[in-house]
């Protein structure tokens, strides 16, 4: 038997484009992971490559429009979550064949963080499109997902990119894929004006609007970023630096690393550069990756 090959898929929301590059680089050189796992948009395009539905994905990622992606949304009253991704959730019920976990033909896990306990779960068995809409719950903004005793959040809060977990599944090399350790965050680079000049997907909603105008009516000249899109950062900031401390210990034989600077958190519209990074990176790589998986 030839070695078990694991793909970890890491977080990063609409940055997680790239993994469905990424995977279409390793395809077309013959190398299929044998053991998936995924954290928030990694748990999502991992769940639709184990199931079989890799280029459906693909083709609804690269024809959503910015509409039709806030239509998926429903605004909540702001209790525990801004929006509630069911509507999404029901869409890829209707039109992906992705059954549950354990009728797949390979092993495949979505990895959570209880809010309840703080604890990391592993979700690799029962129904995926509820595991992975409960691993993109990022806290504040959408809804987390009630399952059995717990309370669901993105699983970004615990474990970024899974590279643990695929090798508990008996992975024996893990391709991992980080997203966030080249992006650059708006505080971090003092480049307000230019970041405002690139709205992402939830600074352009009414409901968001309005409450950073109750942040910023008195001060017009402000140029930070706002309280939102400082919210999402401040999370992508931690995953970065808890990525880096999990990756140490983990030590995965291939990191891939896109450069996805200039895709914001919710740019969802920009699916064909994401995909052309992840796959760009991942062809350069390729005589190592095969080196070291043979």
């Amino acid at each position: 038997m030839g070695k078990k090959i694991g793909l970890a898929l890491g977080s990063g929301s609409a940055r997680g484009l790239a993994h469905i590059g990424v995977i279409d680089a390793l395809e077309d050189n013959g190398v299929r992971p044998d053991i998936i796992t995924g954290t928030s948009i990694g748990s999502v395009v991992g769940a639709a490559y184990a199931a079989g539905e890799h280029e459906r994905l693909k083709e609804f990622a690269l024809t959503v429009d910015f509409w039709r992606m806030l239509s998926f949304f429903q605004v909540n009253i702001p209790r525990i979550g801004l929006l509630d991704g069911e509507k999404l959730s029901r869409f890829f019920r209707e039109n992906l064949r992705i059954p549950n976990v354990e009728d797949l033909s390979k092993p495949y896990a979505a990895i959570c963080c209880d809010y309840l306990t703080g604890d990391r779960v592993v979700i690799d068995k029962g129904d995926i499109i509820s595991a992975a809409r409960a691993s993109c719950s990022i806290p504040g903004l959408f809804t987390p997902v009630k399952r059995d005793k717990a309370l669901l959040i993105d699983g970004g809060v615990v474990d970024p990119v899974p590279v643990s977990a695929a090798r508990d599944m008996g992975a024996d090399v893990i391709i991992a894929v980080d997203l966030n350790y080249h992006v650059r965050f708006s505080g971090i680079n003092n480049d307000f004006k230019e970041y405002k000049k690139k709205p992402s997907l939830i600074m352009g909603h009414p409901l968001t609007k309005l409450l950073e105008s109750k942040f910023t009516q008195n001060r017009k000249k402000d140029i930070s970023p706002g309280i939102v899109n400082m919210l999402l950062d401040s999370f992508f900031i931690m995953q970065r630096n808890l990525t880096d401390i999990n990756l140490k210990s983990a030590n995965p034989e291939i990191l891939i690393r896109p450069h996805l600077e200039n895709i914001r958190v919710l740019e969802f519209t920009k699916a064909e550069e994401g995909i052309s990074i992840g796959r760009k990176i991942t062809e350069g790589m390729m005589d190592d990756i095969l080196k070291i998986i043979d």
